[in-house]
């Protein structure tokens, strides 16, 4: 009981200091920020916002306590840019189903709906 009363307060003290506390915070803003990131409509604001937003949250996660959380901006780029190219692939609809290639000939027939013929 006693032990297991001293893990609790081992994990809510290191929960509830500062450093985590903060760490949260940035957290949450780099999820608000790339929200607003993938809303522009534009590809290359939204990429150009996720590579600034890559190296907000660097900055802010090497402030953070002793930067241990820092030190990693190929995978916060990597992130970032994905989320960026699923956002507007899906958006752009680009993940739906594939239509026909080929239309239909002039008379109905399914083939390359050219007959040969100029104008």
């Amino acid at each position: 009981s006693g032990s297991a009363r001293a893990a609790i307060d081992g994990i809510l003290s290191a929960a509830l200091a500062p450093e985590a506390l903060l760490g949260a915070l940035a957290m949450a803003l780099a999820g608000v920020a790339m929200g607003w990131i993938l809303s522009t409509r534009h590809l290359s604001l939204a990429l150009l916002g996720a590579l600034v937003w890559t190296a907000g949250l660097e900055g802010l996660l090497a402030t953070v306590g002793d930067g241990g959380l820092a030190g990693r901006p190929l995978i916060l780029a990597s992130a970032a840019l994905l989320a960026v190219f699923v956002a507007f692939a899906r958006r752009d609809g680009a993940m739906r189903p594939a239509a026909p290639a080929l239309p239909a000939s002039p008379n109905g027939q399914p083939g390359h709906g050219w007959s040969g013929r100029l104008a």
